[in-house]
């Protein structure tokens, strides 16, 4: 019988040392990207300096991500698959931020482009299977939530909500755009990364063990599926470009949080209990598919709002 630790039960100081433990080391960078995250949201204006600042600072953090995650993946107490599992997931978001120095090298050589797609979206694409791998790599389960039959139908809910405005909202129009084989391959094959690779995360979030407890699990699963949605609202965007015109690029934001939320986790695998097998179940259920669902239907509505994105009027939205 597992028993509950009570609050007063703990040594002296333990909570302190725990508090002190997420000001030192990679988490001292959480603040960090608290207050990049509240300078996003204060609506910065859209000058190239203020441009490069903002790509500089998401590459440095998720730079810091991958190491802390790296670092989290050294506990010799965790399952091996869970510590490749990790590695690989820090390799993937080294590659995300090696694509953003291209971004900011880009940015500086070229100030004016305005390509959706350029070669650093190969890193940012490759990130996609080296995460997957890592999570696959992960320990399954021995009785997993959700069978066969749920799988199929959070699949189609992601189909439906999902896959079909991808391919509507941005293939298509894409296709129409795109210039030189390299944009018509990235035009097809980023949409369908990102809608496999959030598909895919439900798979795991229904199917793995919780280690080292289901709150680090969690919120590790969590800061990967914000990742992939910020890849999400980028896509629905890549085309139509309303946050160009918007006061604050969502984009942005839900990075920096994404990035948060991974050194969180990463200080929680690296310091936490280690839950025993039968209490290190899968989720009973997963938000993925609804919380996904609700992002698209919030810029299919921004989209109506809004109109053609040829128009020169402001934004009725944000």
């Amino acid at each position: 019988m597992r028993t509950i630790e009570h609050p007063n039960d703990r040594p002296p100081g333990a909570a302190f040392a725990a508090a002190r433990r997420l000001l030192t080391g990679f988490q001292a960078w959480i603040p960090v990207g608290v207050v990049v995250m509240a300078w996003f949201l204060s609506a910065p204006e859209r000058v190239v300096g203020n441009r490069l600042l903002g790509v500089f600072l998401v590459t440095v953090l998720d730079l810091v991500a991958a190491l802390a995650i790296r670092r989290a993946a050294r506990r010799a107490d965790l399952p091996a698959g869970f510590r490749a599992g990790m590695r690989w997931i820090s390799a993937g978001q080294a590659m995300i931020a090696l694509g953003g120095l291209y971004v900011l090298l880009d940015a500086v050589v070229r100030p004016d482009s305005r390509e959706a797609f350029n070669p650093a979206d190969l890193l940012f694409v490759g990130s996609y299977p080296a995460i997957l791998v890592g999570l696959f790599s992960m320990p399954r389960a021995e009785r997993p939530s959700a069978g066969t039959g749920r799988l199929l139908v959070d699949s189609l809910i992601f189909v439906a909500g999902v896959g079909l405005p991808l391919c509507f909202f941005v293939v298509a129009p894409g296709l129409a755009t795109a210039s030189g084989v390299f944009g018509v391959v990235f035009v097809i094959a980023y949409p369908l990364v990102t809608f496999a690779g959030i598909t895919l995360l439900n798979v795991i979030l229904l199917t793995r063990m919780s280690v080292p407890n289901r709150g680090a699990f969690r919120l590790l699963m969590a800061a990967i599926a914000i990742t992939w949605m910020a890849d999400l609202v980028y896509l629905l965007d890549s085309v139509h470009r309303f946050t160009e015109r918007t006061a604050i690029n969502w984009t942005d934001v839900l990075d920096v949080f994404s990035i948060c939320l991974f050194l969180f986790a990463a200080a929680r695998i690296e310091s936490e209990r280690l839950e025993k097998p039968q209490a290190a179940q899968p989720a009973a259920s997963s938000p993925l598919p609804i919380a996904t669902v609700v992002l698209v239907t919030a810029w299919l509505v921004i989209f109506v709002a809004n109109g053609h994105p040829a128009q020169e009027a402001t934004p009725l939205i944000f």
